[in-house]
């Protein structure tokens, strides 16, 4: 059986047509596992690290789309769906800009 993050890596890696690259999957707690970070080349994935499922990011999304009114742990998937119906230029966030040369503009 292939674990959880890693079959979300190797689907985005495999078919992506990149010879190397950096994998990042985050989740609320695939087998346990909250994010992985693996290294794609042509000879597999290397698990780098990898995060337990205390450290998850996703109980702070499931935690947002609850006080918004979705419902209870189960809501983050509601939050998601909406994601699709919103208005990305209803606010400017400069503070993302990227710039030539990798570097991002703050505010």
């Amino acid at each position: 059986m292939v674990e959880h993050h890693l079959a979300h890596a190797a689907s985005a890696f495999y078919p992506s047509g990149f010879d190397e690259a950096a994998v990042l999957v985050v989740g609320v707690s695939g087998d346990g596992v909250s994010a992985t970070l693996a290294h794609g080349t042509a000879d597999g994935l290397k698990v780098l690290r990898q995060f337990p499922f205390s450290q998850s990011l996703g109980w702070f999304y499931e935690t947002v789309a609850e006080h918004l009114g979705l419902g209870n742990w189960t809501s983050s998937g509601k939050l998601m769906g909406l994601a699709g119906y919103g208005n990305p230029d209803r606010y400017t966030l400069d503070f993302l800009t990227a710039r030539a040369g990798g570097s991002s503009r703050r505010s």
